[in-house]
């Protein structure tokens, strides 16, 4: 399903500042490409963040971060974080991070690009160990492990452009999988001030916060920050088969019933059937009789069936008799009044008034059935 994970937009009362919000979890490389070749939504990917800074007008002086993010790909993080470094370096672009629900993991990491770091009353930060997983010999187990441990350092280098706790103190945090309050995160440096009332932008998507381990007292603090589910709606209850069956015997469409029975059709829905039937029947009804009292008053009453079934409307069936009179009349007109052997020959003019409906029921795109 489609997800908004990050947006900018500028400041209406002020140009000069862009603001960036982080509201999913962290996508890498491999999340990129799924997204960008199967249009799946696969989180805030380094590159697509990379290309919307890029897209900024020289107008931006000023980027605002915004975080509710329970973190992600550890590569995509610290690519985010240094891209947004580098605005600051190369573009001369005041970045200042604001962490308004979660900055979890790696969003945490993307939160020290800021020269200020700004952490709402109620937020929360986590810091932990990064993770993966592997498949083969202990060799290869270890080679993860040390590139575990040098994503390790990596974390930590991040958050020393803030904090001044030695870095045995910040993997201790990361052991613990510490989760901090305001004033913690102030504590360890790793927040520069809090602020009161600071509000999210936008939700977490509860499936993307998933993963997290939540301690007991912060639990109903983080729901505050995902996205409630919607309610499903309730199945409607189809009507009771005696109704359907009183409904449709009351509208004369006893024909129905069954159908809307062995359908679960509610009340709703067999109301609105029963009712379209009822008035499509009715008017048949109503164009049959007209044409039934047309074809007779043309004095081709053995029409009316075939004219009904037709299709045409009224107005059709009226041109179609005129043509057939104009057929008639023509097919009089060329009888053969001389004395010959065929004057008078019943075959004979059968054939001229046959071939004379035959060009009639040719323009008006009718088969017409005539009895001589």
């Amino acid at each position: 399903m489609s997800r908004e994970w990050f947006k900018v937009q500028n400041v209406a009362t002020d140009p000069t500042v862009a603001e960036i919000h982080i509201i999913d979890f962290i996508g890498g490389w491999d999340d990129d490409w799924i997204a960008r070749n199967f249009g799946y939504e696969m989180g805030v990917t380094a590159k697509a963040f990379v290309e919307a800074l890029a897209q900024l007008p020289d107008a931006v002086k000023a980027i605002h971060l915004h975080i509710n993010s329970p973190g992600g790909d550890v590569q995509g993080g610290i690519n985010i974080a240094n891209a947004l470094r580098e605005q600051q370096a190369s573009k001369g672009r005041t970045v200042e991070t604001f962490i308004d629900g979660i900055a979890a993991s790696i969003a945490s990491v993307i939160a020290m690009a800021g020269s200020k770091v700004h952490i709402g009353d109620n937020a929360l930060m986590m810091v932990h160990n990064p993770w993966s997983w592997a498949i083969g010999n202990a060799g290869e187990m270890r080679k993860v492990a040390d590139i575990l441990d040098a994503m390790r350092g990596q974390i930590v280098a991040t958050y020393r452009w803030h904090s001044d706790k030695p870095a045995e103190d910040l993997i201790a945090l990361m052991d613990a999988e510490t989760w901090l309050d305001a004033d913690a995160a102030i504590e360890a440096g790793l927040a520069t001030d809090k602020v009161e009332g600071l509000q999210a932008a936008a939700s977490i998507d509860a499936r993307a916060a998933l993963a997290l381990k939540v301690p007991e007292q912060y639990k109903a603090r983080v729901q505050s920050f995902l996205k409630a589910e919607a309610e499903p709606a309730p199945k409607p209850e189809p009507m009771a088969a005696l109704d359907v069956v009183r409904a449709c015997k009351a509208a004369d469409c006893s024909d129905l019933a069954e159908e809307l029975i062995a359908s679960g059709a509610t009340a709703e829905q067999v109301t609105a059937k029963v009712e379209s039937t009822k008035a499509a029947r009715a008017e048949a009804r109503a164009r049959a009789t007209e044409i039934t009292a047309i074809c007779a008053a043309s004095k081709r009453p053995e029409m009316a069936a075939t004219m009904i079934a037709s299709g045409l409307d009224v107005a059709g069936v009226k041109a179609h008799l005129a043509n057939v009179r104009a057929a008639v009349d023509e097919a009089r007109g060329h009888l053969d009044t001389s004395i010959d052997p065929d004057h008078g020959n019943p075959a004979s003019i059968r054939a001229s008034w046959k071939a004379a409906f035959a060009r009639t029921s040719k323009r008006s795109g009718v088969a017409t059935a005539t009895k001589h």
